[in-house]
C-alpha cells in the first residue's frame, strides 16, 4: 500500500522551525550550517582538499521540508527545544489544505483554548443574524483580533474557511483577518520566512475563485507584501523605543487599539517623540492620537505601573 500523501502544510512546517532555529541560534541559513551546529560529526573534510561536506540532509530540511529523521530530531530536542513547541501549533491544523468538513471544524475549534472557543461559538451562533454583526467592541471578531496570538489566528483562519460559500459572512470574516493578518506574520515569524508563509496562504486559500461582495483585498506582488510587513515591524518596534509595548502591554494590545484610532496620527506622533524629545504637535485625545491610545492601553494596566505622554517622551529626553 502506498504512503499516506502528507499535506504540503507538513512541509512548511518544518521549513518555519529549520528558519526560526537559525534565526535565534544566529546561524547562517544554510543546510551546512544547521548540520554543524546539531550534527558535526557528519561534518567531515574531504580527501586531498581543504574542504568539508556535510550530509545534505538538513538541507533538504530547510528548503524541502523533509521531515527529520530519529537521530536529527533528538538533536533538535536537545540543543533548541523550543523550536519544537511550534510544531504543535493549532495554527498548522487551520492551514491543512485539505478539504474541511463540520467535524473537521469542530475538531480545529476543540483545539484552542476556552477564551478563543467562546469567541468562535459566540461568532457562529450569531453570524446569520445580520442586525448583531455589527462591528462594536465586544463583536467576537474583534476580540479574536485583540487576543492575536497563534490560537485566535488558528480561529479566524478556521472561520474564514468554514463560511467560504456564504458572501456576506466571509466577507466579514475575511476583513477581520485581513486587518491582523500582516501584524501576525512579522510577529510569529523570523524575518527570512515572511514571504514563504505568505505565498503558502494566498496560493492555498486567498487566491481560491470564490463568489464576494467585492474584490480580492489580498496583494500579490512580493514587493508590496514585504512592504507591508515591513510597514507593521517598523510600527512595532517604534512603539517598543518609545515605551508604548512593554511587559505589561502586548503587542497584540497596542496592535488592537492602534488600528482602533486615528492609526497615521498614532504612527506621525509616535515618530515625532523619537525624533524630536520635546516634541509638542501631539493632538488632543479627542482626535484619537497618541493621547487618546495611551488613555485606553492605560485602562489594563496596575494603577501604579500607568503611562503618561510624559514618561513616553522621557525615554528620549537625554
Amino acid at each position: 500500500m502506498a504512503r499516506p500523501t502528507k499535506d504540503p502544510v507538513e512541509y512548511l512546517q518544518v521549513k518555519y522551525m529549520m528558519h526560526l532555529i537559525a534565526c535565534k541560534e544566529h546561524l547562517p541559513l544554510s543546510g551546512y550550517a544547521l548540520e554543524r551546529f546539531f550534527e558535526p560529526e557528519n561534518v567531515k573534510p574531504r580527501q586531498y582538499a581543504e574542504l568539508t561536506y556535510d550530509s545534505g540532509k538538513w538541507r533538504r530540511f530547510l528548503h524541502q521540508g523533509v521531515s527529520p529523521g530519529t537521530k536529527s530530531f533528538s538533536r533538535i530536542q536537545e540543543k533548541a527545544g523550543y523550536a519544537l513547541k511550534y510544531l504543535s501549533s493549532p495554527i498548522w491544523d487551520a492551514l491543512e489544505t485539505k478539504l474541511k468538513d463540520a467535524a473537521a471544524f469542530d475538531a480545529l475549534y476543540r483545539r484552542l483554548d476556552k477564551d478563543t472557543q467562546n469567541e468562535v461559538n459566540n461568532f457562529i451562533a450569531m453570524a446569520h443574524r445580520v442586525d448583531d454583526r455589527a462591528d462594536r467592541k465586544n463583536f467576537p471578531l474583534q476580540r479574536l483580533i485583540r487576543k492575536g496570538d497563534e490560537h485566535a489566528m488558528a480561529a479566524l483562519f478556521g472561520l474564514f474557511r468554514q463560511f467560504n460559500h456564504h458572501v456576506f459572512i466571509h466577507d466579514i470574516v475575511e476583513t477581520a483577518l485581513y486587518n491582523v493578518i500582516f501584524n501576525f506574520i512579522c510577529r510569529f515569524c523570523p524575518f527570512t520566512f515572511y514571504s514563504e508563509l505568505y505565498h503558502f496562504l494566498f496560493q492555498n486559500f486567498f487566491h481560491t475563485e470564490s463568489k464576494r461582495l467585492r474584490a480580492s483585498p489580498w496583494p500579490e506582488s512580493p514587493e508590496v507584501i514585504q512592504y507591508m510587513i515591513w510597514i507593521e515591524t517598523k510600527n512595532m518596534m517604534l512603539a517598543e523605543d518609545i515605551g508604548l509595548i512593554d511587559n505589561l502591554t502586548s503587542h497584540e494590545e497596542f496592535y488592537f487599539w492602534k488600528n482602533r484610532a486615528n492609526k497615521h496620527l498614532v504612527i506621525r506622533e509616535m515618530a515625532g517623540i523619537y525624533e524630536e524629545p520635546n516634541f509638542s504637535g501631539l493632538s488632543p485625545t479627542s482626535s484619537k492620537g497618541l493621547r487618546w491610545i495611551v488613555k485606553k492601553i492605560n485602562k489594563q494596566r496596575p494603577s501604579e505601573n500607568q503611562l503618561s505622554i510624559a514618561s513616553l517622551m522621557h525615554s528620549y529626553n537625554w
